[in-house]
Order: C-alpha cells, then structure tokens, then sequence
C-alpha cells in the first residue's frame, strides 16, 4: 500500500493523592537502563552583482566516506529495517514508503499501579507497562488520540485514559481491550482523573470547571462538583483528590482557590486559597499549598478532616508548588517545585530529608513512589525518566524508547547510523538491525553532525556549546563553544575542522586541538555547510542572505540574497552549483559569478544531495511532508506520515532515506523497498 498521495502546490498518581491547579494489543521487546554519563573576525567584502537568469536541473553524485561503526550495547529494539534500494527520486518518488518507526513517543506521564508490581508510562501513543523491580516492557495498549493522563482503579484490573480530544476510556489491563468509553457530551475533559477507594465510582475534572462522577461499571453521570467556574484542565499536574476513606472531595479552579465536598451528600465543607491539595493515607489531614505573601515563596497548610480547622504548618519555602502527594506509610510528603526540585518532607519531624534536582533548565511534571518506599520514579519537561532512592544514596535514568520532541537528525556517511537528538538526549541508532546503539544525556539540544569517518560525533546546544564524543567507547572529548547558544555544527569534509553557528556568529574549530581558528561575524546566523567539492570553501544561511566564504581563514567570496526566511538548508554540488532553501523559497546559484540560476517559491527543509529532490512540512504545523523537484516540472508529492507536527527533516548522504521527526517523539523513516 502506497503512503503518499499526489496533490497540487499532572498527575493523578496510583501511590499517592496529588492535585494542583494550573485497536489492537501487543507486547513490545525488553527496555534496557543505562546509567547517565558523568557530565578571529573576518573583514566583509563588496556584494557581487546577482544576474536573474534560468537554466536547467542538477544532478550531483558527491562521494562517500566509509563510516567506522559506533561500538554497541545492548540492543533494546531489534527490529531491522527495511534496506532502500536506491536514492529517492523524481523518476521513482511513487515507490516511495514508510520503511520503519523509531521510538515509542513522548512520555506525559509515570504511575505505579496499586498492586505495586506494574510501572505506567502514558505517552501520546498509548500506555506502556514495565515491571516495577527490573523495569521490562511487558505490555502496551496504543491509544487514538494519546494520553494527557491515567488513573488505575484500585484494584489494578483497570486504567482509565485521559485524551487531548476529550475521550476518557476504561481499558483492561490484562488484554488491553476497551472495558468501556464514558460520554461527556461536547465538555472536553483535563488530564485529571481518580477513582474512588472502592473502585466503583470515577471522578475527572473538566474545562467547564465541573468534576463528573461516573459508575465505572455502567458509565452512567451520578453527581456532579462545581465550584468557582474555572478549569480542570492542566496536563502537568491533577487538580482533583479523594480521600482514602472515600468521603471526601477536594478540587481546584483556575484562580487558585480549594473547594471541599463531602462526596454522598454533595455539601461544601470548606473553600480556601491553594495551588496544590493531598489528602494523607491516615484520612486525618487535608495538605494544602499555598503562595506566601512573599515573592516566590510557597508554604504547606495542614487541615484536619475532622473539623476542617487549621492544624499545623510546614516552614515556608523558596519556589512555588506544582504537586505534592504523600507516601502510602503518610511518613512523607513529597513536594515538586517549580523550581525543578522535589523535596521529600518527614511529616513527624517536618523536617527535610532529600532534595532530587532535575537536569539544567528543567522541572519535573510527574512523580511516582514504589509501595516498598525506596524509590520514587521521575519525569521531566524535557521527557527524562530516572529513579531515585528516597534515602538519596543514588538515581539512575531509565532509557526506554520513549523521546520528547525531535530536535535534530543526523546520517551517518554510509547510512548504517542514525543520530537522534530530543530535549534531553542523543540517541544513536542502528539503521541495519534497528538496534539503539548508544544514548546519552544531553540538555537542549539543537544539532548532531557524524563525522566523516563516523568516529566522532558532535552536539550543538543551547548555552552549552558544542560537546564531541567518540562512538568508539562514547567518551566526551572536547567541548567547543562553552556558555553560546550553538544552533549548528557540522564537520569540514576531511573532518579536521568544525564549523559552529551560534546566534552571533559562525566560528571555525581545529577538531584534533580544540583551538579556535577564526570567526566570522554575520547577524542571524542559522546554518553552516562545506563544500566537499570546492577546496576550503562553506556556505552560511542567516534570516534573509546566504554567505559563501573561505576557510580557514573566513573570508567572503559572495554575499547572496536568498530571499528565503530562515536558511533550512545548503548543498554543494559537483557542477558549481549552491541550493539554498528556506522557509518561503528555494534558490539555485552559480559559484563561478555568484549569480542566480533559478527561484522556486516553495519551502525547503532537507535537499537530497543524489537527486534533485526538495522536503518540507507541508505547513508550520503539518504532521505531513511535501516533495517536489528543482529543474522538474512543479509537482509535489505528499507524505502521509504518523508523526506529530514535524520538527525535523533529513535526507541520508546517499539520498536513499528521509527521516522525519516530530514533537511526539516518533521519527519515521522513508525509502524505496527493496
């Protein structure tokens, strides 16, 4: 079956109470853990005059590097790839299909399940379930729609999903099967859900600003909560509780206020200003986060259940409170600050026990605790997964297959290997047996380059430069760049140099040394490209020119105004020729004169460097790509894919894949069958 067509131009937790105010079934291979590593100016020249004239196609043949093999770990998806039989092109474009998919998609969401022996990812593809001691992947129930959030009933028979296009679904764990679907009549439902001690009633906020209790075993509406007429709807955390006992309601608005019912007869026991509320497992006490008067500042109101009168208060501390929830023993309360950091609280001493940092710029949307209290289980904003021990003796991050949004792809020379970059980490993957290589932990990254002979690889960042690891063992080597915000990095094509673009300029780098070589100055710089047929020369694409120049001494030859907002894309050819794209056009140019050969109005993301062909979203927010052809008459292709809304485009050297990324974590990969 053809996958294109052709066409015309947080949480509700299982282990504890946390709440804060703003198809088929199968079995997936083990998920393996690995541990987190230890972590000039040139003088502008005149611009040449640009002569607007049209001719024919290009077809350039660049050479290719053998690439020396990363050394492997354990593999954690042995699924091999379908091998591409021939660069992708023009003349067999119809052939064209999706070959293999990368990654289990972008996690929103840990929980442990009652019973204690099951962990819960939920991510936008469905729920994924691991054993709790050794972290196997033993079961997957893909959802439509994805998963903002999910609840276990107590019993661990049944979990309910929460979706972005307002379905809530009971699904039975053992087979996965849809246990029943409950109707919300046009209100679009939160990532809030919870059900009652005894299994038999479900609660979920909504955006209306109403929590809906259901019968679990028929689906029906019994009674409905309003409060002030707000929210419900905050993905990151939960904005509903119940009490163990199971009489007792405690939602939160959009202003920030704490609502309280008694759940049989409906009666409103109490409303108080709060962000976050956690019932304790003794059924004595209401938690209640509140903002200090002080700026960014945040304190825990205890209140008793008995006569919703204040009973005691944890010292103020710095950063406001996004969730908190306590243990099921109630001898912890643990708290998750804006400020990327949970707080384990002794609720006898109120004292604090152990602080869990998240990575560098980042903060923690869900947290579960094991029910042997040892471990509690993380997920941060940038999709890191990793267990701590309570005690704080030491934490490991979990490395299933699950990315956050694609940032940056990269082709090994001979495409045998596949660099993957997200919010948190570089994957390397095998592209023969589509085993996962390497991964290692690596914040905000913006780009990954192979070089040449595959035995390095380099990752642009933001604010943390560019870092070179070697694939032989994966030891950091270098790091260039420190403290700039590194857009682009790529290697000179005898891999002794590298070319780092940052938001102020575009700087050359001996790779053996570590020394700076020269800097070109240039305003809004975003990508850089060598030439591998044209001795010491690249090409840089800012927000409205192209700059082709020397090195290594930068020096420019030619100042082109590509009219292309935002340069995508550069590619040398053999004939003499530069393809520049961007985000309204694609510009071929003449290197002898510097002069324009043709303008295609239409966007370019990736240029296949063995064919003429183009690759772009078909919009901003497109889930899709568009093909077309410079030198070809004006026809697109349009691929179908599966992914999120596209992040990332990305020819192979030899042109005979296109992965495409998107920000669900999925990344496709495409090319002609053999």
């Amino acid at each position: 079956m053809r996958n294109f067509k052709l066409v015309v131009i947080s949480t509700s937790l299982v282990t504890i109470s946390v709440s804060c105010n703003p198809s088929s079934f199968s079995t997936p291979e083990q998920v393996a853990i690995f541990s987190t590593p230890q972590k000039g100016t040139s003088t502008s020249q005149p611009k040449v005059a640009v002569d607007e004239t049209a001719t024919a196609a290009i077809t350039p043949t660049p050479s290719v590097s053998p690439t020396l093999p990363p050394t492997a770990t354990k593999p954690i998806l042995s699924t091999p790839i379908p091998r591409s039989i021939e660069p992708i092109s023009y003349e067999n474009i119809e052939h064209l299909e999706r070959l293999s998919t990368l990654g289990l998609g972008r996690v929103t969401q840990v929980g442990f399940s009652p019973s204690g022996d099951l962990l819960a990812l939920g991510t936008i593809n469905g729920i994924y379930f691991y054993t709790a001691d050794s972290y196997d992947l033993v079961r997957y129930v893909p959802i439509s729609g994805g998963v903002n959030g999910f609840s276990f009933s107590p019993d661990s028979q049944i979990i309910v999903s929460t979706s972005s296009k307002g379905e809530v679904i009971a699904w039975n764990i053992s087979d996965g099967s849809e246990f029943h679907i409950f109707q919300y009549q046009g209100y679009r439902p939160s990532a809030n859900s919870i059900f009652s001690p005894d299994g038999e009633f479900l609660f979920v906020g909504s955006s209306d600003g109403v929590v809906r209790m259901w019968s679990v075993e028929d689906g029906t509406l019994v009674k409905t909560f309003r409060g002030f007429v707000g929210r419900y709807d905050e993905a990151e955390t939960s904005s509903i509780a119940i009490s163990p006992g199971g009489f007792y309601l405690a939602s939160i608005d959009i202003s920030s206020n704490v609502h309280v019912w008694a759940i049989h007869s409906g009666e409103l026991l109490m409303e108080t200003p709060g962000r976050c509320v956690a019932f304790s497992p003794t059924d004595d006490s209401l938690a209640v986060c509140k903002q200090d008067d002080q700026d960014f500042r945040s304190s825990i109101y205890l209140y008793s259940t008995e006569s919703w009168e204040l009973a005691g208060k944890l010292a103020s501390q710095d950063g406001f409170m996004r969730s908190l929830g306590y243990s099921l023993d109630g001898q912890l309360l643990i708290v998750n600050y804006s400020s990327g950091e949970i707080r384990i609280w002794d609720t006898n001493s109120r004292r604090i026990l152990n602080t869990i940092v998240a990575g560098y710029r980042d903060r923690f949307s869900s947290f579960t605790i094991s029910h042997d209290l040892k471990t509690i289980v993380t997920l941060t904003e940038t999709g890191q997964i990793a267990t701590h021990e309570l005690s704080g003796a030491s934490s490991r991050v979990l490395s299933p297959l699950h990315m956050s949004a694609i940032q940056a792809i990269s082709f090994s020379n001979d495409g045998s290997y596949l660099a993957v970059a997200d919010g948190s980490s570089v994957r390397v993957w095998n592209l023969i047996d589509g085993s996962l290589v390497h991964q290692f932990y690596q914040v905000e990254t913006k780009d990954v380059s192979f070089s040449p002979d595959g035995q390095l690889i380099a990752v642009s960042t933001f604010l943390d430069g560019v870092r070179i690891w070697r694939t032989e063992d994966w030891e950091l080597l270098s790091s260039f760049a420190e403290d700039e915000y590194a857009k682009d990095v790529e290697f000179s094509p005898d891999g002794e140099f590298l070319a780092v673009v940052t938001s102020r300029n575009v700087s050359l780098w001996d790779v053996k040394s570590g020394r700076q070589i020269d800097t070109f100055n240039v305003m809004l710089p975003y990508r850089v490209a060598f030439s591998p047929y044209h001795k010491e020369m690249l090409a840089i694409g800012t927000y409205l020119e192209v700059y082709v120049i020397s090195y290594p001494v930068m020096r420019q030859i030619y100042e082109l105004p590509a009219n292309a907002y935002e340069s995508k894309d550069l590619l040398f050819t053999s004939d003499d020729k530069l393809i520049t794209t961007g985000d309204t056009s694609t510009v071929v140019w003449n290197l002898t004169n510097g002069s324009r050969i043709d303008t295609y109005l239409l966007p370019g993301s990736s240029i296949s460097a063995s064919s003429n062909l183009v690759a772009a979203p078909t919009t901003y927010v497109a889930s899709d790509v568009s093909l077309w052809s410079y030198g070809k008459p004006v026809q697109m292709w349009k691929l179908n894919n599966n992914v999120g809304r596209i992040m990332n485009i990305k020819f192979s050297q030899r042109g005979d894949l296109l992965a495409v990324g998107g920000n669900d974590g999925l990344l496709e990969i495409w090319g002609i069958r053999e």
